[in-house]
C-alpha cells in the first residue's frame, strides 16, 4: 500500500475508513437486534446501519477507482454526518460515548490522509454536528461527554496531522539543503507542468552540476562541503520565483524547474543564480515539450550540461 505522500492516491486511509464504516454498521445492527437499553428504537438502529453499510461499499468503489484524497474527503463528511445523527438519536450515555469514540478514530484517519484545508473542514463539521447532535438530544446525559470528546478529539487529530506533514516533507525533501530530492521532483513537477501545459505555456529545465566539489571536499572535508552545498540553496532561493521547483537530485547535482517560462526566461535566471553566490558550477537548459516525461527532458538538460563541462565554455545554449 502506498502511503499518503504518495502522489494523490491514499489507500491505507481508504482500507481504515472502510473497516470504521464496516464496524459501525455492525454495531448498529447489533444494537437494533439486541437493544442495550430500553429506549433504543431498533428500526433507527436497522435503518443507520444500512446506510452505513451502502457508505462501506461506497468506500470500496472510491477505492478501487483510484482513492484520490479528494474522494476520501467527502467520504469523511459522510461518516461526520452519520455521527451527527447517532449523537441525536443515541438513547443515553452509552451511544452519545461511543459516537465520540467514533468521531475520534475518524479525526486519526483524516490527520493521517488529508491536507491542512480539507482537515479544517471535516474537523469543524465533525466537532460543531456532535457537538449539535448531543445537545439536541433530549436523552443527554451531560454536557461533559460533548466538551471532553471535542478536545480529545482536536488534540489527537491535530497531532495526528503535524506528525504526517513531517513525514510526508520528510519523504519530499532533501533533508540537508531543504530543496526537494528526486522523488519531490518526480511528485511536483509532473503537476506544475500540466498546469502550465493547460494554459498554453511552456516549461523550462535547468540542470546544475557544481565544478570540482569532489576536490573540494577532499580537501576541506565533508562537513565544509555539506555547508557549501546548503549555502548555494539558501542564495538561490531569493532569485526563484514563487512557482519554480528547485531539487537536488544527486551529490553535487540540482534542478530547477521553470513552469510557465520559456528557455530565455531560464537563461536570465541562470545568470541571476551565477550573481547569487560565487560557488562555480556548469548549466544545461531545456525546454519540456507539452506531451514529453520529465525523464527525457531532464536527459536533455544533462547532455547539454555535460556538453558546457566538456568544453569548459561556461555558456548555456538550449536544446
Amino acid at each position: 500500500m502506498r502511503s499518503p505522500g504518495d502522489g494523490n492516491r491514499v489507500d491505507l486511509p481508504f482500507v481504515l475508513l472502510a473497516a470504521w464504516f464496516a464496524l459501525a454498521s455492525m454495531q448498529l445492527l447489533m444494537n437494533g437486534l439486541r437493544p442495550p437499553l430500553a429506549t433504543t428504537s431498533t428500526t433507527t438502529m436497522y435503518v443507520l446501519s444500512a446506510i452505513v453499510a451502502l457508505a462501506f461499499l461506497a468506500t470500496v468503489v472510491a477505492w478501487r477507482l483510484g482513492g484520490s484524497e479528494v474522494m476520501l474527503f467527502v467520504l469523511v463528511l459522510a461518516g461526520d454526518a452519520l455521527l451527527i445523527v447517532v449523537a441525536f438519536v443515541a438513547a443515553g450515555g452509552q451511544g452519545q460515548i461511543m459516537a465520540g469514540l467514533y468521531l475520534l478514530v475518524l479525526g486519526l484517519i483524516a490527520g493521517l490522509a488529508l491536507r491542512r484545508t480539507g482537515l479544517v473542514v471535516v474537523l469543524v463539521v465533525g466537532v460543531v454536528g456532535y457537538v449539535a447532535g448531543l445537545l439536541g438530544n433530549p436523552l443527554l446525559d451531560s454536557p461533559a461527554y460533548a466538551v471532553f470528546t471535542v478536545i480529545v478529539v482536536v488534540l489527537v487529530t491535530l497531532v495526528i496531522f503535524r506528525l504526517v506533514s513531517a513525514l510526508r516533507d520528510q519523504a519530499l525533501h532533501d533533508q540537508l539543503t531543504g530543496a526537494l530530492n528526486r522523488r519531490g521532483l518526480e511528485q511536483s513537477a509532473g503537476l506544475a507542468h500540466d498546469l502550465a501545459s493547460r494554459e498554453g505555456k511552456g516549461t523550462a529545465i535547468v540542470e546544475i552540476d557544481l565544478d570540482g566539489f569532489k576536490a573540494y571536499n577532499d580537501e576541506f572535508g565533508h562537513a565544509a562541503g555539506d555547508d557549501r552545498l546548503a549555502r548555494l540553496v539558501s542564495d538561490w532561493r531569493p532569485v526563484l520565483r514563487r512557482t519554480d521547483l528547485l531539487a537536488r537530485i544527486g551529490g553535487d547535482e540540482f534542478v530547477v524547474v521553470l513552469p510557465g517560462a520559456s528557455a530565455e526566461v531560464a537563461v536570465d535566471l541562470v545568470s541571476r543564480m551565477r550573481s547569487a553566490n560565487d560557488v562555480p558550477w556548469t548549466a544545461g537548459v531545456s525546454t519540456w515539450g507539452a506531451n514529453e516525461s520529465l525523464a527525457d527532458a531532464l536527459a536533455r538538460a544533462d547532455r547539454l550540461m555535460y556538453g558546457h563541462k566538456r568544453s569548459r565554455s561556461g555558456r548555456e545554449t538550449v536544446n
